[in-house]
């Protein structure tokens, strides 16, 4: 709201700031301009129009029609951000415009503010039930179920049911999120009898021919609503995204460049024209057509972020996240942008950046779809399965119709082990879909992975049913052909490809395949050369070639024949790249990089040259940089390829840089999870990064077969010590860890594992020296750097150095919640008790059942002066664990914090009151319930002392601070003191009316007269007066003026009891004021 209103101040004040001529009346001006703004906007002309309604406020700035009317324009035009400033004056102006207020809704909706949008949708359709369009717009925000829910009863409560087409449209929209599409069908018909020219009943009827596999139909009622709707209307830009989708792209530009050329102010119509370009990589057209939106509207968020896409896509990569991180401190609160920030990040290989602003949005918008998937994705890449599982299965409690989140679930499942539940969602998918050929695609492949091998069989077949053009589907089942060594099947599919498609390059490389599996070399050879004339990027058809040549001895024969293609045609790229990867075979890798290198400087674009000498480069050649660039270059062009991540992945490893190697090869290995290679490389990276089990999870695949891979002597290696180590009885001992790291001083896990055997031993410092000894090795060892605080924090009793790790962990790991928790509990322990609650609360918001957390969480609440929230944090502790090391505290603090507040509970517990005290003198509660005893005792100094201490303890205890600011009012000479302590309280405790009546009295006894008449006034509108308050709001508004409020306040203050000499003053000021009235 605050962007919002900033924005309607500034069109107030630049209105405000025109100046005029003379010669007419005020009155006379503002009827000209309001009519021909009014003729302006209903003939479309919004520029124009826009110009006079400013001139109208520049007259009148509380004319609502004026802020109605240019908050519709700029809505219609598809600004909803500068709309809602306008209409949010609009309708705190006439709050009965329920058309302006509908309005108003949408533009929330359009901005990500659906909580603002459902509130105010409510409201409308609250004081004017008949409003189908509110209706319609309800049922358009509900996802979840409890919103169906919510939907579903204001559709019972919508009067005239059966005369509304609005109606009937809401009702069809519930029964689709039903997937009741018969209902639905019955609805639509209705509306269209009762409104055939609404484009929102054919807009509607056309999204359910889509959903009943209509295209044809669908695409008649898309068109249908664009016809009847104005210029300036979503329901167009539908249709043309419509086009779009279904390919008819250049159908889309004409109808768009129309629509443009009636309306050229209509934003979304450039906007759609800007992203096709994109996609067609026309980037210079992309970036004019946002120019057409960018120059009327700077700020338009939608135009900006694709300016920012654009540059992506055409590799000005820092350019376009600076953009996108300069609109996300703009716009701190919209949660889309935070997403398209991430992205640009994990384009710029910085996936923790894009991890913490996607906890951003997530934090700010817990239901944000987008933010959830895309944080998912970077979980999994990271090769943190369980964070993304469990973000994953809370998402689709909430909506289960998101295949993408199920899909993404199931590859969470898959890399944590978890085989069956992933081919569980699958299954629920073909029972939803049963026409739906990817999830048996995907079925399929977990069945190979669980060697079931007649259903994975089955379930490609079924692919291949119901999308016979799928080509992943056939390679699976020709593959599973030559496993069983049924050679005759497999090679009957290829030449049933070939039958449909001659000449496509996929067939002939499966024909490559199957005679390669016969050893009909000749045969193959020849496949495998019309695949790469076919298509030159073909590398796997490359790689089968070069095989055959290694398995029948003529890789010299072979490269002599191709020098002598070459001297005739020096640019032909299937004999360099054939060449090239004979020489690789024959370990002339300088040799190898050089004819990559030659088939770069007139194919420079070649993706597979620039992946195979990126790895030449970093595997062979210590050119590491070189091949930094050659493999940045080709992910960029290929940001799908599994081995181009593969390859850029292990060049990040060379590189140092274990982290992104992790993010990159685990993306890698989820595609091609049957390579040697990949496996290899990805148990590196986790091995490199301080994650035993799945590193060795990945060497024992990397080693599942007898292929020889360079590295497989060290995956074995570093298998058989995450062997050793992972069972009690064979664990290496210290010494034998010693020794390894004499020979093997680079090996991170063997230096974790022998930190952790010397904290077992209590050789504390030694822990540490060791573990700092493995963040030298990789400085972005998030666990390392916990444990390191951890011992900083307890043993070794350096709380700055723990919280020196603690921080580092917290930057390597923003989302890692056992961090948050971590370093909150140490923030705590530092005095840092505002930070400790931050970071506490968001860990046990999202950490679910830790009872440390909820512990650690209370005292941080509790140093904060928040005793409810610190109680029930408390109680949550002691729920999830009644029994722990932390329980007996738990009780304790709440037993004590309820004696606090019950004076006469407190005899009961004074024992232990009393006890704990002499244990731990600063333990507040005790402090807090002990002067509770001494306030009933009557001693006023013990009671000060004991609020002094508390203070000392948390200087930032409100509840404290309120009773010693209470306690020093009485005395003069503490006044000064009173007020700051009470100033203080109310930042923590802001709504308290006795704070409130206190900080009145005392900015009275300031002669800060118009402070204390606003706080006396807010006391008393949450709490009536007492005598006291009254006395002082008497005295207030005596020395302010108002001699009517202050004899009826000192009036009232006498009457209830006001006691002495305070009442002596109340009745000497009424009698002032009687004699100068």
């Amino acid at each position: 709201m605050s962007k919002l209103s900033d924005l309607a101040r500034l069109a107030i004040i630049t209105a405000l700031a025109l100046s005029f001529g003379t010669g007419c009346t005020k009155e006379a001006k503002k009827a000209r301009f309001l009519s021909r703004a009014e003729g302006d906007f209903k003939t479309g002309a919004y520029d124009k129009a826009k110009i006079e309604y400013l001139n109208v406020l520049r007259l009148d700035e509380q004319n609502a029609t004026a802020f109605a009317r240019l908050g519709q324009m700029w809505f219609e035009e598809g600004a909803p951000l500068r709309a809602g400033a306008f209409l949010v004056k609009a309708s705190e102006l006439a709050p009965n415009d329920f058309e302006n207020r509908l309005r108003l809704a949408r533009s929330y909706n359009s901005v990500g503010k659906r909580d603002e949008a459902k509130k105010e949708t409510l409201s409308v359709l609250q004081h004017s039930p008949a409003n189908g369009e509110a209706l319609m717009l309800l049922t358009e925000m509900a996802f979840t179920p409890g919103e169906i829910v919510g939907a579903e009863e204001a559709l019972q409560k919508f009067p005239n049911k059966e005369e509304s087409a609005w109606y009937q449209l809401a009702a069809a929209n519930i029964a689709i999120r039903k997937s009741d599409l018969g209902t639905a069908q019955s609805l639509i018909t209705r509306a269209l009898e009762l409104a055939p020219k609404l484009p929102q009943a054919h807009q509607t009827a056309g999204v359910l021919n889509l959903l009943q596999k209509d295209s044809e139909g669908g695409a008649a009622q898309f068109k249908a609503a664009a016809e009847l709707a104005p210029p300036r209307s979503s329901v167009a830009i539908t249709y043309a995204e419509y086009q779009t989708q279904t390919g008819q792209t250049d159908k889309a530009t004409v109808f768009l460049r129309n629509l443009t050329s009636k309306a050229p102010d209509f934003f979304p119509a450039w906007n759609l024209l800007a992203r096709i370009a994109l996609v067609g990589k026309q980037y210079d057209q992309a970036l004019a057509f946002l120019e057409n939106v960018l120059f009327r509207d700077p700020d338009n968020l939608d135009a900006r972020v694709l300016q920012a896409d654009t540059w992506l896509a055409k590799g000005e990569t820092a350019k376009a996240v600076a953009a996108l991180e300069s609109l996300n401190k703009a716009h701190a609160g919209a949660a889309a942008l935070k997403v398209e920030l991430a992205r640009g990040y994990l384009q710029d290989n910085k996936p923790d950046q894009a991890a913490a602003v996607l906890g951003e949005a997530v934090s700010a918008n817990p239901t944000y779809t987008d933010a959830i998937l895309l944080l998912a994705e970077i979980n999994l890449r990271k090769g943190q399965a369980a964070p993304a599982i469990r973000a994953l299965e809370e998402l689709l409690t909430t909506r289960p119709d998101l295949k993408k989140a199920a899909t993404l679930l199931a590859d969470a499942y898959r890399a944590a082990g978890r085989l069956d539940d992933a081919a569980a969602i699958f299954r629920q998918q073909i029972e939803q879909s049963p026409t739906n050929a990817n999830p048996f695609f995907f079925l399929g492949v977990i069945q190979r992975q669980q060697k079931k091998s007649e259903d994975a069989r089955h379930s490609f077949e079924k692919v291949l049913e119901l999308a016979p053009e799928s080509m992943e589907a056939l390679n699976q089942l020709v593959e599973m052909d030559l496993i069983a060594k049924d050679f005759a099947g497999a090679m009957g599919r290829v030449q049933r490809l070939m039958e449909k498609k001659p000449n496509d390059a996929f067939a002939y490389l499966l024909e490559g395949k199957v005679r390669t599996a016969q050893k009909q070399w000749p045969e193959a050879e020849a496949a495998l050369k019309k695949a790469v004339d076919l298509n030159p990027e073909l590398s796997t058809a490359y790689e089968l070639l070069v095989a055959i040549y290694l398995a029948t001895n003529r890789l010299p024969d072979a490269s002599r024949e191709l020098e002598k293609i070459l001297a005739k045609s020096p640019q032909n790229q299937a004999a360099l790249m054939t060449l090239a990867q004979i020489a690789e075979k024959q370990k002339e890798y300088a040799k190898a990089a050089d004819t990559y290198a030659k088939l770069l400087k007139f194919n420079p674009d070649s993706v597979p040259a620039l992946n195979n000498e990126a790895y030449l480069c970093a595997e062979w050649l210590n050119q590491v940089e070189k091949a930094y660039e050659l493999a940045r270059k080709a992910r960029a062009l290929a940001p799908s390829d599994p081995a181009v991540a593969d390859t850029l992945g292990w060049v990040l490893f060379k590189r140092g840089d274990y982290r992104q190697a992790l993010a990159v090869g685990d993306e890698a290995a989820g595609k091609i999870p049957n390579n040697s290679v990949v496996q290899f490389h990805l148990g590196m990276a986790h091995y490199m990064m301080g994650q035993p089990e799945a590193a060795a999870s990945a060497f024992q695949q990397s080693l599942s077969t007898p292929e020889d891979f360079p590295g497989k002597s060290e995956a074995q290696r570093h298998l058989n010590l995450l062997g050793q180590t992972s069972s009690a009885s064979s664990a290496p001992t210290v010494a034998q860890l010693e020794k390894m790291l004499k020979q093997s001083p680079d090996d991170v896990i063997a230096r974790i594992r022998l930190g952790d055997l010397y904290e077992k031993q209590k050789e504390f410092d030694r822990a540490a020296t060791v573990y700092q000894e493995a963040l030298k090795l990789n400085p972005t060892l998030a666990s390392v750097c916990l444990k390191l605080s951890q011992l900083y924090a307890g043993p070794l009793h350096d709380v700055p150095r723990a919280l020196q790790f603690a921080k580092k962990a917290r930057d390597l790991a923003p989302t890692d919640l056992r961090v948050a928790g971590m370093l909150g509990k140490i923030a705590f322990d530092a005095g840092n008790f505002s930070w400790a609650y931050s970071l506490l609360q968001e860990s046990s918001r999202q950490q679910g059942a830790d009872a440390q957390v909820f512990h650690d969480l209370a005292w941080a609440a509790y140093s904060l002066g928040k005793v409810e929230e610190a109680r029930e944090a408390m109680e949550r502790c002691l729920t999830v664990a009644p029994e722990n090391r932390i329980a007996d505290d738990a009780k304790l603090f709440l037993a004590l914090t309820t004696a606090e507040q019950d004076p006469g509970a407190i005899a009961a517990t004074s024992a232990r009151i009393e006890e704990k005290l002499a244990v731990d003198p600063s333990y507040v509660p005790a402090l807090m319930a002990a002067a509770t005893s001494d306030v009933q005792a009557g001693n006023t100094n013990a009671v000060i002392t004991r609020y002094q201490t508390a203070l000392r303890r948390f200087p930032d205890f409100a509840p404290a601070q309120k009773q010693l600011a209470i306690l020093y009012a009485e005395d003069a000479a503490h006044v000064s003191e009173a007020y700051d302590l009470a100033s203080k309280a109310r930042k923590s405790l802001p709504g308290d009316p006795g704070l409130a009546q206190l900080l009145g009295q005392l900015s009275y006894q300031r002669k800060e007269y118009p402070r204390a008449l606003q706080l006396l006034r807010e006391s008393a509108q949450r709490k009536p007066l007492d005598a006291k308050g009254l006395y002082y709001l008497g005295l207030v508004c005596k020395e302010s003026n108002r001699p009517a409020e202050a004899k009826r306040a000192l009036s009232d203050a006498l009457a209830t009891g006001l006691p002495k000499p305070l009442s002596d003053t109340a009745e000497q000021a009424e009698k002032e004021m009687e004699n100068n009235p």
